[in-house]
């Protein structure tokens, strides 16, 4: 849990003190409107990118109960 928890505040506290400045530079540079664009900009780009690789591999299962996944799991080890 603690690992777990770590990663999580890197990811979202850590960023914090690299983005700021660049994101309050580009603000008054550039403006408001064209700095919350390029920020939502450069967050969709990696889940496009991402939806556009996986999306020929994905198969929704007829049985999503908990048993029938964990029975289909080939790395679990054997009850």
């Amino acid at each position: 849990r603690g690992r777990v928890m770590g990663i999580y505040q890197m990811v979202f506290l850590g960023g914090t003190p690299l983005t700021s400045p660049l994101i309050g530079w580009s603000s008054e540079h550039f403006g408001i409107r064209h700095t919350i664009a390029a920020c939502a900009l450069m967050t969709m780009i990696p889940i496009i990118l991402i939806w556009m690789r996986c999306r020929e591999g994905i198969e929704v299962p007829s049985d999503i109960s908990v048993s029938a996944v964990l029975e289909a799991d080939p790395d679990l080890p054997p009850k």
